[in-house]
């Protein structure tokens, strides 16, 4: 679904299973934001965070972490881990679209 709603708005769209495919695939073309749909269990979502953040690959690009996890502590922890935004599903289009803009927005001022 995420995936259809990018390419309808004109984001090139990359998807991988795993940390490592999505480390290979930013080491050829670095990403301008990563979108990580959460799944069970969500202590493997954190892990996956700091897995890419370690990278080096993803020190300049916004992680977007969408959860069925609505209580704050699963917010706090993502956060923590290296997201910078935690949206809740189901998601919002508008506030994914603003999500990825201020985001993307916030590294390309900050990374350059």
């Amino acid at each position: 679904l995420y995936t259809t709603l990018l390419k309808i708005w004109g984001v090139p769209v990359k998807e991988s299973t795993s940390c490592e495919e999505s480390i290979s695939v930013a080491a050829e073309k670095t990403p301008a934001a990563v979108l990580l749909d959460c799944v069970f269990p969500f202590e493997e979502n954190l892990t996956r965070i700091r897995h890419l953040r370690e990278s080096g690959v993803f020190d300049k690009v916004p992680i977007i972490l969408l959860s069925g996890f609505a209580q704050p502590q699963y917010r706090k922890q993502a956060l923590a881990a290296g997201a910078d935004d935690y949206l809740i599903k189901p998601i919002d289009f508008d506030v994914l679209e603003i999500s990825l803009e201020n985001n993307i927005e916030k590294y390309n001022r900050d990374h350059t």
